[in-house]
């Protein structure tokens, strides 16, 4: 058959022939004429890869992985001989290899399948690099491959590393310690940048593992996973210390309490990383170390203080309570952490003793199992004191609160004011003297103050009687007409709405004020030598508020001396 490509395709066979009687052969009963076909191209190789182990990563595995090299040959392939696989590392003088047969054929023998086992050593890491010993039906070799050496090898740990700071989380974490009101505990870990090592970013599997070590169980380092997929962490941000979590739901769901862990124990913490084909890494252990108390200790009840011993207090505004016998939680024969402190805290009811606020919130008073304090009590108001034990590893114990106490405030008390006598015209001026026990507490007091008459019959002027509605002083300038015997009435009302009234009697006397001429007297002249009497009714000119102007008024006249006025009348 000729060479070249040019002649590739179908061949048509004609045959001329005629048997001994003489008669031709016929075409028609030529029979597979056009069976042979030339085939002079060389096929080509299309090379893909399973990570059986790892069916999610793609063209990537590590040691001990099984992987599926698929090749699908743009024709059929000849099955005499089989076909071979080589492969080469990028180690190639140990673990790579020649002449592999073991092929699974599909597809009319157009794929052939082949599974190797990755070796594990580090040096051949890298790309694989795949050909074929395999030749077409018409015995042409492949020479053209795609995806020949897509698949790499990653037999490369991450870098090494040393876990940070662990950290416990929750409503009151101690350092340390595990306690029963711990939600979590993070884990501080320095992430390699990302131009480092690529590998350890977005695995889909999770690249961040947290293990536990409880020493005083097996001993043996146990990974916490998440409660779900993916169990490790994925690694998203490169280049700085990261914290990671696990719950203690995650926790003890593997160190069981009671069998895995208990009180006392003693946990050791490390992270490790892999990356996306399982090269895993160990941090060295943690700083960190924790103990195990998950068990509260008890306060005992209130034993002492004036929030048991009284139910009221007036005017006053200290609170004590005292309690003993206190304990720490002991389990198996293994006490708890101690008692770190005892803390209390104050609220304020109503006077029905629905809880309004909290005055003052949980304070420490150490070892000592009492508490005495003054604050700002309010009238009207009730009170209850909340105690509470808090141990080492920070379980807090549960609350103990007092019978509430009931606060009233005294009200003001005015001090006696005397009879009293004032003068019409004259400013009269006092001021309400008091007493109030609640001048001495935190709030102190303070008062407004109203006047008022007591009389049916008030004096004219009454209504001008003013007094300070902030300091209780008395004012008022009476006239002439209201001049009388009277009572005044006090009414003082203090920050609380207390009050306390007082009635006292009042005097206005009379002054007897001078006349005064109410207008000018008029041009007066008489004639002189005249033998009629001169007269002129003053009291037509004056005014006397005192005194009748008519009977009451007594006159006295003065002439003036006339001898440095020539012509007037002398008088001597």
């Amino acid at each position: 058959l000729p060479g070249g490509e040019e002649n590739n395709g179908t061949t048509y066979v004609a045959i001329n022939a005629m048997d001994l009687a003489g008669n031709l052969l016929l075409a028609a009963n030529i029979f597979d004429g056009d069976t042979l076909v030339v085939d002079n191209s060389a096929p080509a190789c299309t090379l893909t890869y399973v990570n059986v182990n790892k069916p999610w990563l793609t063209n990537e595995g590590k040691g001990q992985d099984l992987i599926q090299v698929i090749a699908r040959m743009s024709e059929k392939f000849d099955p005499f001989p089989y076909p071979q696989l080589n492969v080469e590392y990028a180690d190639s003088t140990n673990d790579s290899f020649l002449n592999l047969e073991g092929a699974i054929s599909s597809s009319g023998d157009s794929i052939f399948t082949w599974t190797i086992t990755l070796p594990d050593s580090i040096k051949n890491s890298g790309n694989m690099n795949i050909s074929l010993n395999a030749k077409d039906r018409a015995q042409n070799l492949i020479e053209r491959y795609f995806g020949q050496a897509d698949f790499i090898v990653d037999n490369t740990p991450p870098d090494s590393f040393a876990t940070g700071i662990a950290t416990p989380y929750g409503f009151n974490p101690k350092t340390g310690w595990i306690n029963g009101i711990t939600d979590s505990i993070g884990v501080l870990v320095p992430i390699p940048t990302t131009g480092s090592d690529q590998s350890i970013f977005f695995n889909s599997q999770g690249g961040l593992h947290v293990e536990f070590n409880n020493k005083n169980r097996d001993g043996l380092w146990t990974e916490i996973p998440n409660v779900q997929q993916p169990f490790a962490d994925s690694i998203q941000v490169g280049g700085q210390n990261r914290n990671f979590w696990r719950s203690m739901d995650e926790i003890e769901a593997i160190y069981v309490p009671g069998t895995g862990i208990a009180q006392g124990d003693t946990i050791f913490i490390r992270a490790a990383i892999s990356d996306r084909v399982g090269n895993k890494i160990y941090g060295d252990s943690s700083v960190t170390v924790f103990v195990y108390d998950r068990y509260p200790p008890t306060v005992s009840n209130i034993n002492g203080g004036n929030v048991l011993e009284v139910d009221t207090l007036k005017s006053e505004d200290r609170l004590t309570a005292a309690w003993t016998g206190s304990t720490d939680t002991t389990v198996a024969g293994i006490p708890g952490s101690g008692i770190l402190n005892y803390d209390y805290k104050i609220n304020m009811h109503d006077s029905l003793g629905e809880y309004m606020d909290t005055l003052i919130d949980w304070t420490s008073t150490g070892l000592t199992e009492s508490m005495d304090t003054t604050l700002g009590l309010r009238h009207n108001r009730m009170y209850s004191v909340n105690i509470r034990a808090v141990d080492v590893a920070g379980n807090v114990s549960t609350t103990v609160i007092s019978d509430t106490l009931y606060r009233l405030s005294s009200a003001p008390v005015i001090t006696t004011i005397d009879s009293t006598i004032i003068w019409e015209d004259s400013l009269y001026t006092d001021s309400v003297q008091l007493t109030d026990l609640d001048l001495s507490t935190v709030l102190g007091d303070t008062f407004s103050y109203i006047i008022s008459w007591e009389n049916s019959l008030l004096p004219p002027s009454g209504d001008a009687i003013e007094i300070a509605d902030t300091n209780g002083v008395i004012s008022w300038t009476p006239a002439a007409t209201d001049t009388g015997k009277f009572q005044l009435k006090v009414l003082v009302t203090d920050m609380w709405g207390l009050k306390d009234s007082l009635v006292y009697p009042i005097t206005i006397k009379p002054v007897n004020d001078r006349p005064i001429f109410s207008q000018l007297l008029p041009d007066t002249f008489f004639v002189e030598d005249q033998t009629d009497s001169f007269k002129i009714n003053l009291t037509h000119y004056i005014y006397d508020e005192d005194n009748n102007d008519t009977t009451e008024i007594t006159w006295s006249a003065v002439i003036k001396d006339t001898t440095n006025r020539p012509g007037y009348p002398r008088t001597s």
